[in-house]
C-alpha cells in the first residue's frame, strides 16, 4: 500500500503540474518576485535582491543547489534550466518527501496499522492549503517539509541535526523559528514531565503549575542545556539577524508590521476544526459534548471567557489592506460575506470560537500532556497573532502539528480517514478548477487573474 500511495501521489501531482504549467506558464502572484530572484542567482548574481521579497533566500539557494549539478550532468547552463516548470517541480518533489516524513511521524506517534498510517499521511499531504502551493514556486512546501523533518529527527534524539535542518527551514520562512522553539520545547517537556507531574499531583485547580514548571526546569537545568544547546544556538543566531536587519522580515517591511491580532487564534481554531471535522465528529463527539457540558457548569469561568473573547474581538480585530482589496483569495470572500455583513457578526461567532477551542483542547488532551498543549498553544500564538493579514498559509504548520497528534481512533477504523480524504479531495478539485478554468479580469487590468488560496 505504501508504494501505491507514493505512485498515486507522484503521478497525480505530475498531471496537475502539467495542467498548471499549461494554463499558467508565466509567474503568477508571489512568483513574480520569487522566480526573477532565483533566476538572478542562477546567473551567478548573488548580490541582487528584490526589495519586495520578505523571506530569507533559502528557497532560491536550494534551487541553485540542485539545478547546478543537473545542468552540468546535462551539459546545459543553470540559467537555461532555471524556468518556471522546473522551479515549480521542486515543490512537487518536496511534497512527496513530505509524505515520507509524515508517514514516519505517524508511525512514531501512533500504534496503528500500516494502512491507517499510509492513508493518514496521504490525507495530510493532500491538505488543501499546502497541496495547492505544491504546484507553484512558493516557500510553504519546503518550509513545512524542513520543520516536520526537524521534528522527526528530534524524536529520534538527533537534536544537532534537527537544529541544522530547522535552521534551513528558517531560511525558507522566518516563522519557522517558532517551530524550532516548539521542537526544542517538546524535547524539554519530555525531560521535565515526570518531575512536573510529581509537583502538581492532586492540584486540580492548577495553582501550583507555574511554580512546578520553574522547579522542574531548575532541577533538570544541566540535562536541558546539554540536550537543547543546538536549538538555543539557532535562536541566538536568529536574534542576531533581527538586530542587524532591524526587523523580522526582509525587504518590504511596511506591510508586515507586527500587531496584537488576537482573533487570529479564533480563526485558526475554527479552521482547524473544519478540516479535522471527520475525526472530531466520528471519533470524539460524545467526549466533546461532555467537555462542553462541563464548561457550561463553570458559570463564572464561562462569563470570563466570553468577556475576554468579546474584548479581544472588539479591540484587536484588524483588516489588512490586502485582505480588503484582493478578490483572488478565500479570505476576501470570507471577510466580505461573513464579517462585513454586519458589525455584530464578529460577536455572534464567539460561541463557535469557544466550541472550536474546546474541541482542539479536548482531542489533544487524549494523547498529550498539559505541558505539551501549553507549548503548542504558545507557539500557535507566536505564529499567527502578530500577523495583521488573515492568510490561511500561516495556519499550515499549526494544523499539521495538531493533525499529527490527534488520537487515531479505535482500532483500524478507516471511515474518518475516508471522509477526510473525500473532504480534502473536493476542496482541492474546486480550488484547482477555479484556478485553471475560471480566470477573470480586473476592470483596470488586462492580465488574467486566478482564484487561489
Amino acid at each position: 500500500m505504501f508504494q501505491v500511495a507514493v505512485f498515486c501521489l507522484g503521478v497525480g501531482g505530475a498531471l496537475v503540474a502539467m495542467l498548471v504549467n499549461s494554463h499558467q506558464p508565466d509567474p503568477y502572484m508571489d512568483e513574480v518576485f520569487h522566480i526573477p530572484q532565483v533566476q538572478a542567482y542562477c546567473r551567478g548574481n548573488f548580490s541582487h535582491w528584490d526589495p519586495m521579497i520578505t523571506t530569507l533566500p533559502g528557497l532560491y539557494l536550494s534551487s541553485v543547489a540542485w539545478l547546478s549539478p543537473v545542468s552540468r550532468l546535462l551539459g546545459m547552463s543553470t540559467e537555461s534550466l532555471c524556468q518556471s516548470p522546473l522551479l515549480r517541480a521542486q515543490n512537487l518533489i518536496s511534497s512527496l518527501l513530505l509524505f515520507l516524513c509524515l508517514y514516519w511521524l505517524h508511525r512514531k506517534l501512533h500504534s496503528t496499522s500500516i494502512s491507517v498510517a499510509v492513508l493518514s499521511s496521504v490525507n495530510m499531504t493532500l491538505f488543501p492549503v499546502l497541496y495547492f502551493f505544491s504546484f507553484l514556486y512558493y516557500t510553504d512546501t519546503g518550509a513545512t517539509l524542513l520543520v516536520l523533518l526537524g521534528y522527526a529527527l528530534s524524536l529520534r534524539g538527533n537534536h544537532l541535526l534537527s537544529a541544522i535542518v530547522l535552521l534551513f527551514g528558517v531560511c525558507f520562512r522566518q516563522t519557522s523559528i517558532v517551530w524550532l522553539v516548539f521542537v526544542g520545547g517538546a524535547a524539554a517537556v519530555e525531560i521535565i514531565e515526570p518531575t512536573f507531574t510529581k509537583h502538581t499531583k492532586g492540584d486540580h485547580l492548577m495553582l501550583s503549575y507555574p511554580a512546578a514548571i520553574v522547579k522542574s526546569l531548575l532541577s533538570h537545568l544541566l540535562t536541558l542545556l546539554l540536550t537543547l544547546w543546538p536549538y538555543l544556538a539557532v535562536v541566538l543566531l536568529f536574534a542576531t539577524f533581527i538586530v542587524l536587519n532591524g526587523s523580522l522580515v526582509m525587504g518590504d517591511k511596511t506591510h508586515h508590521v507586527p500587531c496584537l491580532h488576537l482573533p487570529q487564534l479564533f480563526y485558526l481554531a475554527v479552521f482547524t476544526c473544519v478540516f479535522s471535522s471527520p475525526h472530531i465528529l466520528l471519533h470524539h463527539t460524545s467526549g466533546l459534548l461532555r467537555a462542553l457540558i462541563t464548561r457550561l457548569k463553570w458559570s463564572l469561568a464561562l462569563v470570563f471567557i466570553a468577556l475576554t473573547g468579546a474584548l479581544a474581538v472588539h479591540y484587536f480585530t484588524y483588516a489588512h489592506p490586502y485582505l480588503l482589496a484582493d478578490n483572488r483569495h478565500y479570505p476576501f470572500y470570507l471577510w466580505k460575506n461573513v464579517f462585513r455583513v454586519h458589525l455584530t457578526v464578529r460577536y455572534w461567532l464567539l460561541p463557535l470560537y469557544s466550541v472550536s477551542i474546546t474541541a482542539i483542547l479536548y482531542t489533544l488532551s487524549r494523547t498529550r500532556s498539559f505541558l505539551w498543549i501549553l507549548l503548542f498553544t504558545v507557539c500557535c500564538f507566536m505564529t499567527v497573532v502578530p500577523q495583521r493579514l488573515l492568510e490561511f498559509r500561516y495556519f499550515i504548520i499549526p494544523y499539521l502539528i495538531y493533525r499529527l497528534h490527534m488520537p487515531s481512533g479505535h482500532g483500524n477504523n478507516m471511515l474518518p480517514l475516508m471522509a477526510e480524504l473525500l473532504l480534502y479531495s473536493c476542496v482541492n478539485v474546486f480550488t484547482l478548477y477555479a484556478f485553471l478554468y475560471k480566470p477573470f479580469l480586473w476592470p483596470d487590468s488586462q492580465q488574467l487573474q486566478r482564484f487561489m488560496w
